[in-house]
């Protein structure tokens, strides 16, 4: 449970610096830590957003938007 939170914590920090590679770790580690106290709706809502937010990352060869 103080995982958890520590995760959320670190979650919003990531999110307000825009470091989005690292919103989509702590998604995952999120909704690994929901699973592992059985929180399964949690963890897939979790799960579903990682790839999502991974997916937004700018491909390279392309160009960042700001």
């Amino acid at each position: 449970e103080t995982g958890r939170a520590l995760f959320e914590e670190s979650l919003e920090l990531l999110r307000a610096r825009g470091d989005t590679a690292n919103v989509a770790r702590a998604l995952f580690n999120l909704g690994a830590s929901a699973l592992e106290l059985g929180q399964h709706d949690v963890a897939g809502g979790h799960s579903r957003a990682a790839p999502k937010t991974v997916a937004a990352l700018p491909r390279e060869g392309s160009e960042a938007t700001p």
